[in-house]
């Protein structure tokens, strides 16, 4: 069991537009299973298209606005069926399941982003 506060934890730049902060999870501990993460995008910046082999993630947001995209990869051959495209903001979740590309950008002009992610299998 692990109780820390949040300003403990290092922040660092993912170099697409996040500043992630892992709160929780196999990278910084506390836990084994999966990791929590808050995340802070600044206005008009995005994270990296990608997705997870592995893992499904869910975000929920607390500050800002933003859009999310996803849509399902194909295994065998990588290609993509429909999207799915909405704006998001506080009291908004998602989840994500593993194999889904997804993206998410901040369409403020002046607040940031911010939300937390949690991740099964942890992130890291």
């Amino acid at each position: 069991m692990v109780v820390r506060n949040e300003s403990e934890m290092k922040t660092f730049s993912s170099g697409t537009g996040e500043n992630v902060k892992e709160l929780l999870g196999a990278a910084v501990g506390g836990t084994d299973q999966h990791s929590l993460a808050k995340i802070t995008i600044e206005p008009g910046k995005k994270s990296g298209l990608h997705y997870h082999p592995v893992a499904e993630e869910s975000y929920l947001i607390v500050s800002g606005k933003g859009h999310i995209l996803m849509y399902p990869v194909n295994e065998k051959d990588g290609e993509t069926a429909e999207k799915i495209s909405r704006e998001m903001g506080p009291g908004d979740f998602v989840g994500i399941r593993k194999l889904h590309w997804h993206e998410i950008k901040n369409i403020s002009d002046s607040e940031n982003l911010v939300f937390y992610a949690v991740c099964a299998p942890s992130w890291t």
